[in-house]
């Protein structure tokens, strides 16, 4: 069974984009250290979350491949599966899942003629497949040696340091740390004022916001005071690991070495929630030490407060950091980043890898999911909340009167709901809301949202489109086709018929927004010159009925 979701998608689809060397590099190509050659200990890790992410059949021949050496053509890989159960569009997509991968690589003489290769299935006789070396050798190594990343140097850091252990880690800290510091961070985009006493411990730089901002808001509203859009109210309504994830993977591409970035993201979801110990960052390279500060200013990975002070600071003197007794904690967000898996189960357990993303949410993602909102058919709104967050997206449609620690009620007003409309937020995204987040006894009803107010939804909605405003020139066409006339000599003509031919030429470049034949008066664009413009085509009709 292919257990493949959106998040791995995007991540092994970012995989297949780079180039054979990046992936080489991820896979495990051997690299020149003081005259040695040396495997990067992160590839074993990498290429077991390729081989976790492909589908059953393409698992069972990638497992076939493991123990051939040699070439193989792609009539004799099509041989191992078995054409009465497996029809010929399944076994190019399984062909085509190994091949874009890099795991099955062509007998090719340049990058060029390898990509062409795996954008379609070459069957000739002639190109030979055999398996990529370095993801043959880090996958042995992965399969041979069970055991969680930088567990080597875990294990002699806690012989040789006690400064590694802290009483004061626990689960539930790793869980507030990351809710704290991501609902902080999405309070930007509904406009929440932070204490500052709280935005001292949970501000994330300017740079890591302007992400966030700029992918979600628009320039006029930049300029009004970064009010949200339909695009940052859309991704507001996703689960909270895919939200982590479409920020993650903006950072890891402005990573300048990807194949570094990518190993450490394939790393972390094979880590464990340690409270008593941490990773040690020493065995970090210094792109991965700048993109875990990155994950630790969403609160995906953390670091205690003084460690990751003092990394920032080896950062921007020295590049980086050896000191052996600095570690960092994944949190659970973290590990169930890329596969979903609830950390909380054993990683190499079958259970961990069905485990769906709905326990994830009930547990971290705790901010969102605490609010209950009951919608009543007078409009009226209960809302039960935990944080600013949650009342200042109720506020974006909803006219609150009374907010009490825990409880918000108020009424889904026609000016709330257009000024909502107004800032690009649709009605069907607003109804999403309200049963994303409907209150336990109210989901067992038919109609979650009682009709009369969807429908009242989607009518003031329509009200914005019902008339459409453009700038325009209004210009009254009598007497300067009377004045045309005089100076063709064409008093023969009549001048309505001349009106008419003006009519149809300015239809004809688009440049008629309304007409009135009798008074003869026409709206046109405001263009430059529209005077000299009108007069022209008034000519020309003029011209042509003589």
């Amino acid at each position: 069974v292919n257990r493949q979701n959106d998040n791995m998608a995007s991540i092994f689809d970012q995989l297949k984009e780079q180039s054979q060397i990046v992936v080489d590099k991820i896979y495990g190509i051997e690299r020149q250290f003081d005259h040695q050659s040396i495997v990067s200990y992160t590839a074993p890790w990498a290429c077991k979350a390729v081989f976790q992410s492909l589908s059953m059949p393409a698992k069972v021949m990638v497992m076939k491949l493991l123990m051939i050496s040699g070439s193989i053509s792609a009539d004799d890989l099509y041989g191992w599966l078995n054409p009465t159960n497996v029809s010929t569009k399944l076994r190019d997509s399984i062909f085509h899942e190994i091949l874009s991968l890099r795991i099955l690589v062509p007998e090719l003489e340049n990058e060029d003629e390898y990509i062409e290769s795996y954008s379609t299935v070459n069957k000739s006789s002639e190109v030979l497949y055999f398996m990529n070396p370095h993801f043959r050798s880090s996958f042995k190594i992965a399969l041979s040696t069970p055991s969680e990343p930088w567990g080597d140097a875990i294990e002699c850091n806690n012989v040789s340091s006690t400064t590694r252990v802290s009483t004061n880690i626990s689960v539930e800290l790793l869980d507030s740390f990351s809710r704290d510091r991501w609902s902080f961070l999405l309070s930007y985009l509904v406009g929440v004022k932070v204490a500052p006493s709280v935005a001292s411990t949970s501000d994330a730089s300017s740079s890591r916001r302007k992400i966030l901002i700029e992918q979600f808001t628009t320039a006029d509203d930049l300029m009004r005071g970064d009010m949200i859009t339909s695009q940052g109210y859309e991704y507001l309504l996703k689960s909270y690991r895919d939200q982590v994830w479409q920020y993650v993977k903006q950072v890891a591409k402005n990573c300048p070495l990807q194949d570094e970035a990518l190993s450490l993201l394939f790393m972390l979801s094979y880590c464990e929630l340690h409270t008593c110990r941490g990773y040690p960052l020493n065995r970090l390279t210094q792109a991965q030490q700048r993109m875990v500060l990155d994950l630790y200013q969403l609160g995906i990975v953390y670091i205690p407060a003084d460690h990751a002070e003092y990394l920032e600071a080896e950062l921007d003197q020295y590049g980086g950091t050896t000191v052996f007794n600095m570690s960092f904690y994944p949190t659970r967000i973290a590990v169930s980043m890329i596969f979903g898996n609830d950390p909380s189960v054993n990683n190499n357990s079958s259970e961990s890898l069905s485990s769906s993303s709905s326990s994830f949410s009930s547990g971290l993602m705790g901010s969102m999911q605490d609010m209950n909102i009951i919608v009543e058919t007078n409009h009226q709104v209960v809302a039960y909340i935990s944080c600013e967050l949650h009342l200042a997206l109720l506020k974006l449609f909803v006219e609150v009167h009374l907010h009490l620690p825990n409880m918000a009620m108020g009424r889904i007003t026609k000016e709330h709901s257009k000024k909502a409309f107004r800032m690009g937020i649709k009605a069907a995204q607003v109804i999403d809301f309200l049963i994303m987040h409907a209150h336990p006894l109210v989901r067992s009803k038919k109609n979650i949202i009682p009709d009369n107010v969807t429908d009242q939804l989607a009518l003031w909605e329509a009200e914005n489109y019902r008339i459409k405003t453009q700038d325009a020139v209004v210009i009254e066409c009598r007497e300067a086709i009377q004045s045309a006339l005089l100076h063709y000599n064409a008093n023969t003509l009549n001048t309505p018929d001349v009106f008419d031919t003006l009519e149809a030429n300015l239809k004809k470049v688009d440049l008629l927004l309304w007409v009135n034949k009798e008074t003869m008066i026409i709206a046109i664009p405001p263009v430059d010159n529209y005077i000299r413009v009108v007069q022209s085509y008034i000519e020309s009709s003029v011209a042509s009925a003589i």
